[in-house]
């Protein structure tokens, strides 16, 4: 390993930490804006599927090029807000709690801790974080939608497994934090082995 090496992981830690620290103050400001727009009186933002002809302040006007229509749920009951943001908030901790995690890991970087128990605790964490919302938002969103939807009288069709692609890469890196992690204990055991051999 060439002297320059360690340097330059150090550097690469370090505009690592300020993304992370950046990506959750996003993520918490996210967060606020969309529960405060939820528990407003204009209520949630909700996805229809669009008909050939739609209504706008009592005109009708043609939307055949559209798939469906975001439109506001004032009517929406307590319960659905509730569940909107729970989904909204589930979302926001975990990309704190990933970021936070990611945070140790470069902290751990540039300390020269590559393999270390602290590092394959935080991928652990991270795959965790991910694969609770991969399975956990699609369930309290659609509980939200489907109250304010009902509030506008249309019906709610339940997820199907299509609806969960946009979720794909969020699988994919929970299972990519998986794998790290494994690898990265593996590292860690060897580490300790080699330790004790000198």
């Amino acid at each position: 390993m060439s002297s320059s090496e360690p340097a330059s992981w150090r550097t690469g830690a370090l505009d690592l930490l300020l993304y992370t620290v950046a990506v959750a103050i996003g993520a918490v400001g996210w967060a606020a804006f969309r529960i405060a727009r939820i528990a407003g009186a204009t209520g949630p933002r909700v996805s229809v599927p669009a008909t050939d002809i739609v209504s706008f302040g009592g005109e009708d006007a043609t939307a055949s090029g559209f798939v469906d229509v975001t439109v506001l749920a004032p009517a929406t009951d307590a319960l659905g807000r509730t569940w909107l943001i729970l989904a909204t908030l589930l979302v926001a901790v975990a990309i704190v709690v990933a970021m936070r995690s990611l945070m140790l890991i470069a902290l751990a970087v540039r300390r020269g801790e590559v393999f270390s128990r602290r590092t394959t605790r935080a991928l652990t964490t991270i795959g965790a974080a991910l694969t609770a919302t991969a399975f956990g938002w699609p369930v309290l969103d659609g509980l939200g939608r489907e109250r304010a939807l009902d509030s506008l009288g249309v019906p709610f069709e339940p997820l199907h497994v299509m609806d969960l692609i946009p979720l794909a890469p969020v699988f994919v890196a929970a299972l990519a934090a998986a794998v790290l992690a494994t690898a990265f204990a593996h590292g860690e055991r060897l580490r300790r082995d080699t330790e004790g051999l000198v």
